[in-house]
């Protein structure tokens, strides 16, 4: 067995990104297929547990402790700096262990992995509090929620599985603007790094082409884009290229943001006129996917006046394929639903949508196969 392992890791080390993501699926079926039904039984029991027991130990701050600490630290150690009682600590760095999330090295001995490391970084901690509240909270309302909505689909956005879940009248998004905590943690979040981004896919500077990048003319309109993670991103990888970069988003989520170099940063809320006129790209990241049709033609047809013959849509966003989508993908239309009364589309639904708003696709980019994760460039239909 130990030769099979070291032969799949010596396999996955040498794989893409999509080589990768199919050797992990591949060995979930097996565990699936080996699995007697009391070990399907228990695995769906506990199937909360790593994400309840790993919110405890970054509320305690037990990822970060052990995680700066070169040596193994000793169970007393550990108590001295949370200050919770000792048979409680002892009982989560145990449970923390046998999820892998720390490595227990001897009696009331403990040290960090790779895991710990990564969930002490503050980035990777900020997805933990936001993965718990929206997939503890709503997960636990969402089973009542159809049932008493005897089963149909949502489309109000003000009656879904979040409001319920959270007991508010609010809609999500105005829900976390009077939870600053949960804000920052949220698009913290947006900075997360994927294997691959959509720039190593999509031809940017091809995609100019005689387009004019004057100083003074927009280039790359970021709406919605948080932190400004993919407006950095597109500065660093292109610094040759002349043009305006302007990262655009609500006054809430942009008085975290700090002063972004070679960015300009703008107050906006995109159910309004977009001011920005004539930029070569108006770019959406996961945006339309928070949305019902009606709100995307919104969000849209603000765009659409301020285009000019050169100007595209870009939008990155999940593409759904008609058979065979992944788990990833299909529980990520599952939380849409539950949250904003939205969904991920497929490729037909994209283009439905599009003609609505006088919009076709002209290309189409996935950087992340397995997940769908793909830029649709999107022209106007011409008259």
């Amino acid at each position: 067995m130990d030769s099979i392992a070291i032969q799949i890791k010596q396999l996955a080390s040498s794989a893409d990104e999509t080589g990768r993501r199919y050797i992990l699926d591949t060995l979930t079926e097996l565990q699936w297929q080996v699995e007697t039904p009391y070990d399907t039984l228990m695995r769906f029991k506990m199937m909360s547990g790593p994400l309840v027991i790993a919110r405890i130990a970054a509320d305690l701050g037990l990822f970060k402790i052990l995680a700066r600490s070169e040596q193994c630290l000793e169970l007393d150690q550990i108590v001295q700096e949370t200050g919770g009682a000792e048979s409680m600590i002892r009982r989560l760095l145990r449970t923390m262990a046998s999820f892998s999330l720390i490595e227990e090295v001897g009696v009331d001995r403990f040290t960090a992995n790779a895991m710990t490391r990564l969930w002490a970084e503050p980035v990777h901690e900020a997805h933990l509090h936001v993965s718990f509240e929206m997939s503890i909270r709503l997960g636990g309302a969402l089973p009542d929620f159809l049932a008493e909505h005897g089963y149909q689909d949502v489309t109000h956005r003000r009656d879904t599985v979040f409001q319920k879940a959270f007991q508010t009248d609010l809609l999500a998004f105005d829900y976390m603007a009077t939870q600053p905590d949960l804000l920052k943690s949220f698009q913290q979040t947006m900075g997360i790094k994927r294997v691959v981004d959509w720039l190593s896919v999509f031809p940017f500077e091809a995609a100019l082409g005689d387009w004019d990048n004057e100083v003074d003319r927009p280039l790359f309109v970021d709406i919605g884009g948080g932190f400004g993670h993919q407006s950095t991103g597109v500065r660093r990888r292109f610094p040759q290229i002349s043009g305006r970069v302007i990262l655009q988003d609500l006054e809430a989520s942009l008085k975290h943001v700090k002063d972004l170099e070679g960015v300009e940063i703008m107050p906006y809320d995109f159910f309004t006129p977009q001011p920005v006129k004539g930029s070569r790209f108006y770019y959406l990241r996961m945006i339309l996917h928070d949305y019902t049709d009606d709100d995307c033609l919104r969000i849209l047809n603000n765009i659409i006046p301020a285009m000019d013959e050169h100007s595209r849509i870009l939008i990155d966003d999940i593409v759904l394929p008609d058979t065979g989508a992944h788990w990833q993908a299909t529980m990520e239309d599952i939380s849409m639903m539950a949250v904003h009364a939205a969904k991920e589309r497929t490729r037909r639904e994209w283009e439905e949508l599009l003609a609505r708003a006088g919009l076709q696709i002209k290309e189409l980019y996935t950087y992340i196969p397995i997940l769908s994760n793909s830029v649709l460039v999107v022209e106007k239909i011409l008259k």
